[in-house]
């Protein structure tokens, strides 16, 4: 597009209403067709809610060696189990950068990521939340989107101690005494919630919290309980049902476990499903704060530490601390203050005459 007069790929919202010309070109061997559009893109809103405050975890996928942004020492590996394929990190054409592709498995020929849990040995903990763009290629069920686990997923016949989610926005919990089931889907699949499409990608959100219990959010907004059951009894409806459980008992293994995985977990396997920005924070978010994170999460927002708003820039190696002293042009690439032009200075944009 073009915005002021100059040739931009991205653009985040401003303080005003800025007039922006967005340009369709398609190309097909010796053909080529363009259309030339005037939109408006309108100015920032003010958000109220609070989506930065806790994030202990922050991976986006665009290369490897993939770290936690928050924790240069957690680093995602990507696996698979017997003759199933390892995920890849490839380009999407509704995502910026890249994400992470899993394949699907059963058990024994899964396809994971596997990082260290990142709140493992947090002390005082009442809550967490985990976020991330999820893009599922088919109507799959049952197989892990993402996990917790205590047991090294390579080794498949040790399932272990778990909390997991599927596409079914069935959240299954295992702590070898104490279980539940929320939105488990029937044999036959057709009580499917249907929470998360295919063939799209949507923001998803789970909280957990001490007294609250568990939340899911798509697309920033918190969904119904469909079905609950559990060690803790039942009740009249599937809300009350889930009143009943005591969940410092999913707070005690989540600060326990070892690893935090994409693709397995559940008893199942792995899905065909594609994952982007994934979220970690220390806290249950609120209702409001998940609406916020999504919004920001739509906008040209990076995650990292440096801020809102400018892409956390970095080479292979490359520390946090290095991007926030550093000399950026906008591709990222170090630069230096004797080239004129628009340039990323300390996490700031600045421009050198």
């Amino acid at each position: 597009g073009i915005i002021n007069g100059k040739t931009a790929t991205t653009l985040n919202p401003a303080d005003t209403a800025t007039s922006v010309q967005l340009t369709c070109r398609i190309k097909a061997e010796n053909y080529v067709y363009e259309r030339t559009f005037r939109v408006t893109a309108q100015k920032r809103t003010e958000l109220t809610g609070d989506y930065r405050s806790g994030l202990v975890a922050f991976y986006d996928f665009d290369a490897k060696p993939t770290k936690n942004l928050y924790n240069e020492e957690q680093t995602a590996y990507y696996y698979h189990v017997g003759k199933g394929t390892t995920p890849t990190l490839e380009e999407h054409p509704e995502r910026d950068g890249k994400v992470v592709r899993l394949y699907a498995g059963e058990q024994t020929t899964s396809s994971f990521a596997r990082m260290t849990n990142p709140l493992q040995g947090r002390e005082g903990l009442e809550g967490f939340s985990v976020s991330a763009w999820v893009y599922r290629e088919n109507e799959d069920l049952w197989n892990s989107l993402w996990s917790f686990t205590d047991k090294n997923p390579s080794t498949p016949t040790q399932i272990g101690q778990r909390l997991y989610l599927t596409g079914n926005t069935f959240v299954g919990f295992d702590d070898g005494t104490n279980s539940f089931d929320f939105n488990r889907p029937n044999d036959a699949g057709s009580n499917a919630t249907k929470l998360i499409p295919t063939g799209q990608w949507v923001f998803v959100t789970v909280t957990v919290g001490k007294d609250d219990g568990v939340s899911i959010y798509v697309d920033g907004t918190k969904k119904a309980v469909k079905t609950f059951t559990s060690t803790a009894g039942t009740a009249t409806t599937a809300l009350a049902a889930s009143r009943l459980f005591d969940y410092q008992h999913v707070l005690d293994f989540v600060t326990s476990a070892a690893y935090l995985t994409l693709g397995a977990g559940s008893p199942w396997g792995s899905p065909d499903a594609c994952i982007d920005n994934l979220l970690v924070h220390d806290r249950a978010l609120t209702s409001t704060d998940a609406r916020v994170l999504c919004t920001m999460a739509n906008r040209v927002t990076d995650f990292g530490p440096l801020g809102d708003g400018i892409p956390y820039l970095r080479e292979a190696g490359s520390s946090p601390a290095d991007a926030a002293t550093g000399i950026f042009d906008l591709s990222g690439r170090r630069g230096s203050t004797q080239r004129r032009g628009l340039h990323i200075i300390g996490g700031r944009k600045v421009f050198i005459k």
